[in-house]
């Protein structure tokens, strides 16, 4: 997804390239993402969606909030509809709360 600001993920690589879980799209230009890692953490706002490009993925759901389609390089993986909605779930609740 490109360099970040202060705490925000990084990507890796020269181009800084990151993984993002598109889960809202608003129109052609512009959609709420939740970037992905690979990294196994134990956190309330880490959570496990599966294997994603043959890699453990989990959802930064801290990290979720709107990007721009220009960003979007590349099409990886489509998540199981569950995942997905349970994914959604998480990150409602960790941003707005139970």
């Amino acid at each position: 997804m490109g360099h970040n600001v202060g705490y925000e993920q990084d990507g890796k690589g020269p181009e800084y390239w990151r993984p993002v879980l598109i889960v809202k799209k608003y129109n052609q230009h512009l959609f709420t993402g939740i970037p992905l890692t690979s990294k196994i953490k134990n956190f309330p706002f880490y959570f496990g969606i599966g294997n994603i490009d043959n890699k453990n993925a989990m959802a930064i759901l801290s990290q979720t909030k709107a990007y721009s389609s220009k960003r979007l390089i590349n099409k990886v993986e489509m998540l199981d509809k569950t995942i997905f909605n349970a994914t959604k779930k998480a990150a409602s609740e960790y941003i707005f709360g139970d």
